[in-house]
């Protein structure tokens, strides 16, 4: 049986090992994606095309710092903040989207029968 497994990527943040998982449906509920900075995990809704998810990544790392660095600034200014940084990343052909794909792990697994020998006499 082969069961198949996903590493899920991860980015740092100011020292902080963040979790980006694309898979979680119920963590974004009505949302492109959330922050939970005390579990250092990036949600990104599995839901929205890849150029979304690229910058809804953007905008979710913006609010880690915006935990991270106590920073007061408004949501608006981080949609700002995000909308530019996507933009330079788009024009000048710098492609995060790696950090998206989960990798595929698959385990083989085989029952404790199937290894069993059968002897014949």
């Amino acid at each position: 049986m082969v069961i198949k497994r996903y590493k899920m990527k991860t980015i740092k943040i100011l020292g902080y090992t963040y979790t980006i998982n694309t898979t979680s449906k119920k963590k974004v509920e009505g949302f492109s994606g959330r922050a939970d900075c005390s579990r250092h995990i990036l949600y990104i809704s599995p839901l929205i095309c890849e150029e979304e998810k690229i910058s809804t990544l953007i905008h979710e790392i913006l609010e880690a710092l915006k935990v991270h660095l106590d920073l007061q600034i408004s949501h608006h200014k981080i949609i700002l903040l995000e909308n530019g940084i996507y933009t330079i990343l788009k024009d000048n052909g710098i492609d995060i989207s790696k950090l998206l794909r989960n990798k595929k792990r698959a385990k083989n697994r085989k029952r404790l029968h199937n290894n069993r020998k059968i002897h014949n006499i």
